[in-house]
């Protein structure tokens, strides 16, 4: 199975109906994002050119594609 397709699955899998929860994260500007209550990501608040606009960090160990 190929790189993309062990991540298309991994993404298929971790984020089908599972609960979503957004909490205050330590960084100003920074929320922290909860899936079935385990951390999924970073969300970070961005204001360019005077528009408000939310960019979400996630990482992903190649464990967790195995």
């Amino acid at each position: 199975m190929s790189e993309m397709k062990k991540v298309e699955s991994y993404l298929a899998n971790i984020l089908s109906k599972k609960p979503v929860e957004v909490r205050a994260g330590q960084a100003s500007g920074a929320w922290e994002l909860y899936l079935g209550g385990e951390f999924f990501g970073t969300i970070y608040e961005d204001t360019d050119d005077g528009e408000l606009n939310y960019d979400l960090n996630v990482s992903i160990l190649g464990i967790d594609l195995k």
